[in-house]
C-alpha cells in the first residue's frame, strides 16, 4: 500500500485589524507609526510576496480621518426621519394643499425637454389677432426682484412630494390635479394629457386659452380632444378663445363634433349620457357674437348670445344622434 504524504500546513502571520478603525486606534493609544508598520489588508499568499508602500497607507488614513470628523459622525447617529405619515389627517391636508396647488391654478405652456415633448409653467398673456398668444416662462422669483417685476405666479408647487411614498402619492395626488388647470393652447393640451398618463382620470377643471391654426398646430385640436376622452371625471371644460372664424350656429357645433367626437363619445359612455360632454362645455362668448364674421355677410338674421348657444348646443346633441327630448302635454 502506497504511503499517504499530508502536507502540512503552512504558518500565515498574525494580520491585525484594529488601524482599520481610527476612532478604535485613539481610543488605545496607538500611535501613528506603529499603525503604519501592520499591512492589515496585506496577505503574502494572495499578493505572491508583494507588500504595500507604508507611506499610501499612511497617506490613505490621513484622508480618512479628514473625512470622518467625530462631530460629523455624532451628527448623522443623531439623525432622524420625521414623522410625516404619524401627523394628523386634517394638518397632512393643510401641507398637501400648501405644497401642490395654487389658488390661481396652474398654467402651463409647451415645451420640449431632450427631444421630449412636456409643458411647463408659465404665464399667457394677449398679444392681439386670432389665436395669438405670448407665453413668459414662470420662475421663483428671487429677492433681488422688485415687486413690479415680479411674475403673475409667486407660489412654487413641490410635486416631488408625492414620491416620498405610496401612502403620501394616495392621499395628496388628487389636490394636484383636481384644480383649476389652464392651458396656453391645445398643443400644450396634447402634451399635458400625454406626459400624465393615468392620471387623466383625475382632472376636474380644464381652460384652454388658444384653438389650434394652420399646420401642425390645427392638427393638435383633434389629437388633444381625443386623449381628453379618458378625462371621465371632468367637470368643467372652459374653451376660453374663439373657435376658428366667426359662423352660423350649425357650423360652430359641427367644428366642435369634428374635433371632438371621440372625447364627447367615450364621455358620454363613461357618465351614462351621449350628452354629458356638452353639459360641460364652456365656451368663450366670443363665439356667440353674430354681429361680426363673414357669414353675417350672407344676411342672416343677428341672433343674441343666449339663443346662438342653444342652437348650437342643440346641432352638437343633433351630431351626437341624441333624442330631442319631448314636450310636455298641457
Amino acid at each position: 500500500m502506497a504511503a499517504t504524504t499530508v502536507l502540512s500546513k503552512r504558518k500565515r502571520a498574525q494580520v491585525s485589524y484594529l488601524d482599520d478603525n481610527d476612532e478604535l486606534d485613539e481610543l488605545l493609544e496607538i500611535d501613528e507609526p506603529f499603525a503604519d508598520v501592520v499591512d492589515d489588508e496585506s496577505d503574502d499568499d494572495l499578493s505572491f510576496g508583494s507588500h504595500k508602500d507604508p507611506q499610501a497607507i499612511k497617506k490613505r488614513k490621513a484622508a480618512k480621518r479628514a473625512k470622518k470628523s467625530p462631530s460629523t459622525t455624532k451628527a448623522k447617529k443623531n439623525e432622524k426621519t420625521f414623522p410625516f405619515e404619524r401627523l394628523p389627517a386634517e394638518l397632512r391636508d393643510q401641507i398637501y394643499e400648501l405644497a401642490l396647488t395654487d389658488e390661481d391654478g396652474i398654467t402651463l405652456v409647451a415645451k420640449t425637454n431632450q427631444y421630449r415633448r412636456t409643458v411647463k409653467r408659465g404665464t399667457i398673456t394677449e398679444n392681439g389677432g386670432y389665436g395669438r398668444r405670448r407665453r413668459r416662462y414662470w420662475q421663483q422669483p428671487s429677492q433681488s426682484q422688485s415687486q413690479a417685476t415680479q411674475p403673475v405666479a409667486t407660489r412654487a408647487l413641490c410635486p416631488a412630494l408625492l414620491a416620498v411614498s405610496k401612502q403620501l402619492h394616495a392621499e395628496g395626488v388628487n389636490y394636484l390635479y383636481q384644480q383649476e388647470i389652464v392651458l396656453e393652447d391645445t398643443y400644450a393640451l396634447h402634451s399635458f394629457l400625454a406626459t400624465i398618463g393615468s392620471n387623466r382620470s383625475r382632472l376636474t377643471d380644464l381652460t384652454v386659452k388658444t384653438w389650434g391654426s394652420g399646420g401642425t398646430h390645427k392638427a393638435m385640436n383633434f389629437c388633444s380632444f381625443t386623449l381628453l376622452g379618458n378625462c371621465t371625471n371632468l367637470q368643467t371644460l372652459f374653451l376660453d378663445c374663439s373657435i376658428g372664424w366667426q359662423r352660423n350656429p350649425k357650423g360652430l357645433a359641427r367644428q366642435l363634433y369634428r374635433d371632438g367626437v371621440y372625447f364627447f363619445e367615450q364621455f358620454g359612455a363613461a357618465n351614462g349620457a351621449k350628452d354629458a360632454g356638452v353639459d360641460i362645455l364652456e365656451l368663450n362668448d366670443t363665439n356667440f357674437d353674430s354681429g361680426r364674421g363673414y357669414w353675417r355677410r350672407r344676411n342672416d338674421p343677428a341672433l343674441e348670445k343666449d339663443d346662438f348657444k342653444d342652437q348650437c348646443h342643440a346641432e352638437l346633441r343633433k351630431l351626437l344622434a341624441v333624442k330631442p327630448a319631448r314636450k310636455a302635454r298641457k
